[in-house]
């Protein structure tokens, strides 16, 4: 019956891991996730500028990708690249910043576009991807080790079964081995023919 349970509850965790094989959370916690670290972003990116033009500053913007995937899985991931890139662009264009020169992340061109987005996708797609193999790894971890458990429940339970029906037994075999005993004393003299053909036995 326990082995049924156990072969169940393994289909029913792999049918699981499958249905959320690339998000570790839910998507309204993704979203509350993308929505705190692209706000954090886009003050970070606006701060930063005022100290220095230097427009790699947007670089910030493929960590806070990399650790939404991290903790979201690989949707999580290309979500929020999307979302923190387009923060960044945001901030870039806040004044007193509008008229910094993006020549790298954001400066009104295709190819700056292009490179500053890509990179926040290859950062959410790879540390996501990771993450959801942590995920199922850690998860498949505490599967078996359950199912260790299970089974050396199990196997102390049928040990103590085995010595309780060997408990249960010594006794009745004792008293019917003493009552053979003490039958063939009484007859041990007998001088009937019959009686002692079955003692001989």
């Amino acid at each position: 019956m326990k082995q049924k349970e156990l072969a169940s509850g393994k289909t029913s965790s792999n049918s699981h891991t499958n249905k959320k094989s690339l998000n570790i959370k839910p998507f309204k916690k993704i979203l509350v996730d993308i929505e705190l670290y692209a706000l954090i972003n886009l003050l970070m990116v606006y701060g930063f500028l005022f100290l220095t033009t230097d427009s790699s500053i947007a670089m910030l913007g493929v960590f806070w990708v990399s650790m939404i995937a991290w903790r979201g899985g690989l949707y999580a991931g290309l979500i929020g690249s999307f979302c923190i890139y387009f923060s960044n662009a945001i901030a870039m264009s806040i004044p007193p910043h509008q008229t910094i020169e993006m020549t790298y992340f954001f400066d009104n061109r295709i190819p700056g576009f292009v490179i500053g987005l890509g990179q926040c996708v290859v950062a959410g797609i790879v540390v996501g991807y990771i993450s959801v193999l942590v995920h199922q790894l850690r998860e498949e971890i505490q599967l078996r080790q359950r199912i260790q458990r299970e089974l050396e429940q199990n196997i102390e339970e049928l040990d103590a079964f085995g010595r309780t029906v060997a408990h249960d037994l010594k006794n009745p075999l004792m008293v019917i081995n003493m009552s053979i005993e003490a039958l063939m004393m009484d007859f041990e003299n007998s001088t009937d023919d019959k009686i002692k053909r079955k003692m001989s036995f």
